[in-house]
């Protein structure tokens, strides 16, 4: 049986985007994650160790973006969804949307949202 969790709105701040002043200051990133993954051990034994920790994913997450700079929100998602894919084996899909609330000055917030599929490998 196939479920999603996930989160909305998780804040990280890190190093990322391609003019001189983001390469050296940290920007708060907005994410969102959907993760799709069999459910099924987990109903059946009723045992937190067999579900996918939001937690658990929240820290491998905020992990891996303040462990990069990435200059692309591009490839921000795209080697977030690579990390997490290795990490979580039990995935089948995961989608991910980053957000950057101060990047047009609050004109407007551009996002860039990536997914993964076990069936669709990012490229």
């Amino acid at each position: 049986m196939i479920g999603t969790v996930g989160f909305r709105d998780l804040e990280v701040s890190c190093v990322i985007g391609v003019n001189p002043q983001e390469r050296i200051a940290e920007q708060r990133l907005l994410v969102d994650l959907s993760l799709e993954y069999d459910f099924a051990p987990s109903l059946a034994s009723h045992r937190v160790e067999d579900v996918l920790h939001y937690g658990e994913v929240a820290r491998a997450l905020t992990d891996h973006l303040r462990g990069n700079r990435y200059g692309l929100l591009e490839s921000a998602a795209a080697g977030l969804l690579e990390s997490l894919v290795k990490e979580f084996p039990a995935l089948v899909r995961a989608t991910v949307e980053l957000r950057k609330p101060a990047a047009m000055a609050g004109r407007a917030v551009p996002y860039v949202r990536l997914e993964w599929s076990e069936k669709r490998a990012v490229s």
